[in-house]
């Protein structure tokens, strides 16, 4: 008797779940709106190129004029930068310049 039951139970389980779901929408009146699109990304973000500035004489960096990334044209004072020049005779005879490049 148990077993009929569990039996004819388990048929009206499958029957329920292979009978197709009625999808019901709902209809709206159209509307003027603005359209946005959001993605999230990771990663990293590299540059195409990459330009390295290398003094040819040692010195120290005083003042930066220009941003990272900013547009510079030739003739642009970009830093200005101290050079020391060792031409010492003694520790207190030496000679430094400072000169904007």
């Amino acid at each position: 008797m148990v077993f009929a039951v569990m039996l004819v139970g388990t048929f009206v389980f499958l029957w329920k779940k292979s009978r197709p779901e009625i999808t019901v929408y709902e209809v709206v009146a159209p509307q003027k709106r603005t359209i946005e699109k959001k993605t999230i990304a990771t990663g990293k973000v590299e540059p195409r190129d990459e330009v390295l500035i290398k003094p040819q004489i040692s010195g120290i960096v005083s003042a930066v004029y220009k941003e990272a990334g900013q547009m510079v044209k030739a003739g642009d004072v970009k830093c200005s930068c101290i050079f020391v020049l060792f031409l010492c005779v003694s520790v207190e005879g030496c000679l430094c310049k400072e000169e904007q490049i």
